[in-house]
């Protein structure tokens, strides 16, 4: 598999992993234990649930940005520091050869 296709699915599984722990992990704590929603008023459960929600929720925003911002792509990435290249790729440090 190329490289480039490699590191793009990679992008891929992390965004969707990150996502399901997400919802999952705020599934769990505010239906099974029952913080998501009110009985009759706010209790301090659902308080502290609805913090950590909007918490999680600017983590995970936050990941997915670095993860998509991060450019893998460098087109000088080939290019060697140690030797001087000309604009069409030939080396400068050797001589021509004449055929």
């Amino acid at each position: 598999m190329e490289e480039d296709a490699r590191k793009f699915l990679i992008r891929i599984v992390r965004s969707i992993t990150a996502a399901l722990l997400f919802l999952l992990s705020n599934m769990t704590f505010g239906i099974f234990f029952g913080w998501l929603f009110f009985e009759g008023s706010p209790t301090m459960g659902n308080f502290i649930f609805y913090a950590w929600l909007l918490l999680t929720l600017m983590l995970l925003l936050w990941y997915l940005k670095k993860i998509w911002s991060v450019d893998d792509v460098n087109p000088d990435e080939d290019v060697n520091p140690d030797k001087d290249w000309d604009h069409h790729g030939k080396d400068l440090d050797q001589p021509d050869r004449v055929s």
